[in-house]
């Protein structure tokens, strides 16, 4: 044994084999760690990137619904359920508007009314909930409820909540 050690031909490379292999061992244990942060921080990125969209989508949707309240020029809720239905022809199928009243909240006011529509085909609440929901205005369907009528089960009768909702 002191013969290997005393020949230095042998010890030097033996030495630096040793050496070397713990560098490179060490540096594959680093580059094995990296990947994994750097999968886990890819993850994370997708993920906030994913947010961010869905952050931009309710910007841009709060920001509509920020602009229908603003831009509301009716002088109410009776006078915008008459332009739809008047449009439409539907102004004889409207029974009853009944106002329930409003509600204030610090930069709104909510008025809710009350409205029944008889005998009324599917294609004509298709195009009802169509125009509600793209009116000008800021409408919001609260509660609906929709009925076969007796004499004709191919009609509907039709009773909603509609809120319009405006600066004050």
């Amino acid at each position: 044994m002191s013969k290997i050690l005393n020949n230095k031909k042998i010890l030097y490379p033996a030495v630096f084999i040793i050496v070397l292999s713990i560098l490179i061992i060490s540096g594959l244990k680093q580059l094995n760690n990296d990947r994994k942060e750097l999968m886990n921080l890819q993850a994370q990125q997708k993920e906030i990137t994913g947010i961010k969209n869905k952050i931009s989508y309710l910007n841009q949707r709060v920001s509509f619904y920020e602009s229908k309240k603003r831009t509301g020029k009716a002088a109410g809720i009776i006078q915008i359920l008459d332009e739809i239905f008047s449009s439409m022809g539907l102004k004889n199928k409207l029974k009853s508007i009944k106002n329930s009243g409003s509600n204030q909240t610090i930069d709104s006011i909510e008025e809710a009314t009350e409205i029944s529509v008889e005998k009324a085909s599917m294609n004509e609440l298709l195009n009802i909930l169509y125009r509600i929901e793209n009116s000008p205005s800021l409408l919001s369907i609260k509660k609906i409820t929709i009925k076969k009528d007796f004499e004709n089960p191919q009609l509907l009768n039709i009773n909603m909540v509609i809120s319009y909702i405006r600066q004050k």
